[in-house]
């Protein structure tokens, strides 16, 4: 059902007006995407302070700025993600139902944004807009899905 929901919605027209709305031909989406690194919970610089630029394959165009992130920036996140899983975290700590719940949540949310993250995708990494939302996003979605079906179960 979904995979034809998306496929009978998405136009043309309408992945024109979602590139058009997210600037992709312009500089403007770098103003949209995070570039920093993502360690203990929260958006850091690489401790170098260097970036490296990611481009749109098809125009050139740079699409962001990113954290050039190199080996201490590694061992940060290695130490940050050890610490989590041998003294526990927010999420290990939640009940399984609350784990499911926020599972599906963003499963939901991948699929309510579909075409953007298809479009972005393609923008970044430059595979077509129709195998990202005929494969990509969709196998994501339920890949969140089932993941989020399985807390709790035991086989």
């Amino acid at each position: 059902y979904y995979y034809y929901k998306i496929m009978t919605e998405v136009t043309q027209a309408t992945i024109d007006a979602k590139i058009a709305e997210l600037e992709l031909d312009g500089a403007a989406i770098s103003t949209k995407v995070e570039g920093r690194a993502f360690i203990n919970g929260e958006y850091v610089e690489a401790t170098s302070g260097e970036t490296i630029s990611t481009s749109n394959p098809a125009t050139g165009k740079v699409v962001a700025m990113i954290s050039s992130c190199a080996k201490e920036d590694v061992d940060k996140a290695v130490e940050a993600a050890r610490i989590a899983f041998e003294h526990g975290s927010e999420w290990s700590g939640l009940h399984p139902n609350e784990r499911k719940a926020i599972l599906l949540k963003f499963a939901s949310l991948i699929e309510e944004h579909t075409l953007e993250l298809a479009v972005l995708d393609s923008v970044e990494a430059g595979k077509s807009i129709k195998d990202n939302l005929e494969g990509d996003v969709p196998d994501t979605v339920g890949c969140f899905q089932f993941h989020a079906e399985a807390i709790g179960k035991e086989y």
